[in-house]
């Protein structure tokens, strides 16, 4: 094969993406910590599904324009860090195959090293021996296969090659890796994109579950007021049986509201209405079939949202947990978006939590590593002034919050917040997933560990004990306060008893207790 077009490059991502969604778990082992955040398999899956989901909508011939969708679907789908660096690897190749109806061997690798570039740019600060140590090799990879290959899956595969020396390497450039004996998962992944690749090229047998959603509607928009607003109910779902009757389907629905849309074929019918009555509209769509991809917006209540004067500056943070949630909402913060260890937002969830806030400037809080890359892609696709506090856990955003002032002045609200974020020490508290050695800490599966500034500095059986040997490993006299926040799993006697003993022992410090409702965390404990 010496030319790939559009048809091609989707059979090559959609078979990518069936390799990631297979081998995501394995991916999810390879953690540095033995942690419940191994979301690289999780994340990178998540992200190519979306891509696939888009272009099995729209399989085209041309190259350029499959390209666009693949990148575009990839980049409001990505997930954590991982999912965002494969966004702007896809990201790269559109740019390479842009205006083009098919490539070769040349035009593969150029693509290839925009896609290298663009991942580079994304990362503020790259760090040798993780994904971007292996994709830039497997860069180098192409280059030099493309003197002596003009067949697109030899030179795949050589490229795979080169990619799977590089992640062999990755322990020795990363003593984190070294120390935990493994690889990068996300250079892992690559990899296992780029066989999925390959074998998508080879229209070898890997199939990808994709959701039965076939259409999509763009919706106008409108400004709406309550006087002219006849419908309140935006309804959307989808209907799946076997001889559907648009047109008929289409005179019943219209007799319950307006602004419809019935689209599809005999087998599959996607439906947007607008409605007094969302249930009737349900209820019509049953007797045809099953109905799935529900989706119903209260349209008067998002025009009131619209109306709600705008301030200076809103605030957007991520809530692992409802207490979280509750929290960040007695403090004034704007939006809240659900995700956090093990289930990071999408791209597209922060973009759209931003959007919803009254105000030209907003804040944003990741409360997560594997957040902030994704929380910087979305400030670039917003036309409103976004600022990212680098926060690694929700704890360190309820300590900053006594700094929240919606009429201070942007740059000095944002200056306070991140120099009050310096002097704050966090100890995050969890479970260990595998057995492990860290240093002279021999680790067993369910084992308590705490971290702390990126090391674990205790083990054991004991929730409150490990918790306590991390506190009197951090703790200084100069510290007057410990907040403690419990997660979903905790009980409350041995919350109170680990509250308890803190009081006993750090009498010079004031010890608070918040329900943070965290999944995998048992304790965020924070001193200031």
């Amino acid at each position: 094969m010496e030319k790939i077009n559009g048809i091609d490059y989707a059979k090559m991502i959609i078979a990518a993406a069936a390799n990631l969604e297979r081998n995501k778990e394995k991916l999810n082992q390879l953690n540095v910590f033995p942690v419940p955040d191994g979301d690289t398999g999780t994340n990178m899956a998540a992200t190519l599904k979306v891509a696939a989901e888009k272009i099995s909508q729209a399989m085209d011939g041309h190259l350029g324009k499959v390209a666009d969708i693949v990148a575009q679907g990839a980049l409001f789908g990505a997930r954590g860090n991982s999912g965002v660096i494969l966004s702007q690897v896809l990201r790269g190749f559109a740019r390479g195959f842009k205006n083009k109806r098919e490539a070769g061997v040349s035009e593969v690798s150029k693509a290839f090293q925009y896609g290298v570039v663009y991942a580079y740019r994304a990362v503020a600060q790259p760090v040798e021996g993780t994904i971007l140590t292996v994709l830039r090799e497997i860069g180098k990879g192409f280059k030099k296969s493309i003197r002596s290959k003009v067949n697109i899956i030899e030179l795949l595969d050589e490229a795979i090659g080169y990619g799977e020396v590089a992640l062999a390497k990755t322990p020795e450039l990363l003593p984190a890796l070294k120390k935990a004996g493994v690889v990068d998962s996300g250079g892992m992944g690559l990899v296992l994109f780029l066989q999925g690749c390959l074998a998508g090229l080879k229209e070898e047998s890997i199939t990808l579950n994709l959701p039965e959603e076939a259409f999509s509607v763009k919706k106008e928009e409108q400004q709406l007021n309550e006087n002219s607003l006849d419908y309140i109910y935006c309804t959307e779902f989808i209907i799946k049986g076997e001889k559907l009757f648009l047109e008929k389907i289409r005179q019943e629905l219209n007799e319950i509201g307006g602004s419809l849309i019935v689209a599809g074929d005999e087998n599959v019918v996607k439906v947007h209405v607008h409605t007094n009555h969302p249930g009737e509209a349900l209820e019509l769509g049953l007797r045809w079939g099953i109905i799935y991809n529900i989706k119903i917006d209260n349209m008067l209540e998002q025009s009131q949202e619209r109306l709600k004067p705008t301030k200076k500056i809103g605030m957007v943070a991520v809530s692992p947990g409802k207490g979280f949630s509750e929290i960040f909402q007695k403090l004034g913060i704007d939006e809240i978006v659900d995700g956090g260890q093990t289930a990071n937002p999408p791209v597209s969830a922060i973009v759209e939590a931003i959007n919803r806030v009254p105000a030209a400037e907003v804040i944003v809080f990741p409360n997560n590593k594997n957040i902030i890359l994704a929380a910087e892609q979305a400030k670039n696709l917003t036309n409103k002034r976004v600022t990212i506090i680098n926060t690694k856990n929700p704890a360190q955003t309820v300590a900053v919050s006594l700094y929240f002032d919606e009429k201070a002045e942007p740059e000095e609200l944002i200056t306070k917040i991140n120099e009050h974020l310096k002097n704050l020490k966090v100890i995050e508290v969890t479970k260990a997933v595998r057995e492990v050695k860290f240093g002279e800490l021999e680790i067993k599966r369910g084992d308590y560990i705490a971290i702390f500034n990126g090391d674990i500095i205790a083990a054991g059986k004991d929730v409150i004990l490990t918790s306590m040997e991390a506190v009197a490993k951090v703790i200084s006299e100069d510290n007057s306060l410990i907040s403690v926040f419990t997660g979903e799993e905790v009980l409350e006697d041995v919350a109170e008893k680990f509250v308890s003993l803190l009081e006993e022992k750090y009498d010079f410090c004031d010890v608070e207790k918040f329900y943070g409702g965290q999944r995998n965390y048992p304790f965020y404990i924070v001193m200031e």
